[in-house]
């Protein structure tokens, strides 16, 4: 799992010949507030709300696997990895 702040980049890899970061992709995602009552706890991520189990885009790519009051954790399926992001507080 890696820790990355107010967004996270997916496919992260180091250049050899300059030292650099490079990513293939990168995704932005804020996450904003957090919702609970009895029954679920739910995420405001950029405009909109979600619950654990959601898609995040809409090719399906990326899924919320859980949500907490400081952070959310984001998982690619298909590549196995997980993303932790954490809660912004502006």
């Amino acid at each position: 799992m890696r820790i990355l702040g107010l967004f996270f980049k997916a496919d992260v890899r180091r250049d050899g010949k300059t030292g650099t970061y490079r990513t293939s992709q990168t995704v932005d995602i804020r996450y904003k507030g957090y919702i609970s009552d009895e029954s679920e706890t739910r995420a405001l991520i950029d405009k909109s709300i979600y619950r654990s189990g959601d898609k995040l885009d809409p090719e399906g790519k990326y899924v919320l696997k859980s949500i907490t009051p400081q952070y959310i954790v984001i998982g690619d399926p298909k590549a196995g990895k997980d993303f932790i992001v954490h809660r912004q507080n502006k």
